[in-house]
């Protein structure tokens, strides 16, 4: 009996040290690795690539059209998208309005809305923003605090299937697109296609490893080897904060997301 409940404890004991190894050894990463992430740290990470904004309708909370989003702007500097650009406003004929991007939500399925905070000043809800179409862009613009366009900020439209060179005037392909972490205003990364040698294959870029060249052409501040051995893109990709953290890390760049 005695032999019995020995056995017994010793492989309850066994199991506690292989547990426990277990636990240690997925808690071990290959140096210049990523951590996984657990559920809490993904949450808040809403990714969706620019090109799905652009033409697509911005509606009131409460259904009613705004207009088009035609473009986007981006801070050059930074990365944060700080305005978006509507066409086709009611009352406006031809004219253009920008809104904060700070303003904006989304469903998820190619909807887009704008806010208007319960917190906003009450004589505003009630003479432009109760009846659309909304006048008073203005006050809009003033209550999410909106700088004044930095100069040598980016038109998204314009970066979209712009061609891209290295600072020694090696061409290294187009923009293909560029990824949006919604929630924090910014743009995660930028997606490169069209590379000689690649075989067809894409790679994600730090947005602020770009910068403007003469013309509609875009410097890469990073060398072509470097880009050519770059991890490989998929749009699979493009809602995995940790796919993104591995980046960043690559091209030796600090994640914004860290700098909070």
């Amino acid at each position: 009996m005695k032999k019995i409940a020995y056995s017994v404890l010793a492989l309850f004991a066994l199991g506690i040290l292989f547990s426990g190894v277990g636990i240690s050894s997925s808690e071990e990463f290959p140096e210049g690795a990523v951590s996984l992430y657990d559920q809490s740290d993904l949450a808040g990470w809403d990714t969706l690539p620019a090109s799905g904004m652009i033409g697509a309708q911005l509606l009131t909370t409460g259904g009613d059209y705004l207009g088009v989003i035609s473009d986007l702007v981006v801070d050059s500097d930074t990365g944060h998208i700080l305005e978006v650009v509507l066409s086709d406003v009611p009352g406006k004929g031809a004219e253009q309005e920008v809104v904060p991007f700070a303003a904006l939500s989304h469903t998820g399925d190619g909807i887009f809305v704008m806010n208007i905070p319960d917190s906003f000043p009450v004589w505003y809800q009630i003479w432009g923003y109760l009846e659309p179409p909304y006048t008073h862009w203005a006050e809009l613009r003033y209550y999410y605090s909106v700088e004044p366009t930095p100069v040598g900020s980016f038109n998204v439209s314009a970066l979209i299937g712009a061609p891209v060179e290295t600072s020694k005037e090696e061409s290294v392909g187009r923009v293909n697109d560029l990824v949006i972490d919604f929630r924090n205003d910014q743009v995660v990364y930028s997606v490169l296609s069209d590379m000689g040698g690649m075989g067809g294959r894409m790679v994600a870029v730090p947005f602020n490893e770009f910068s403007k060249s003469s013309g509609n052409v875009f410097t890469l501040h990073t060398t072509k080897e470097k880009l050519m051995n770059a991890p490989a893109f998929a749009w699979t990709e493009m809602t995995d904060l940790r796919y993104a953290q591995n980046i960043y890390r690559y091209y030796g760049v600090q994640p914004y997301w860290e700098e909070k």
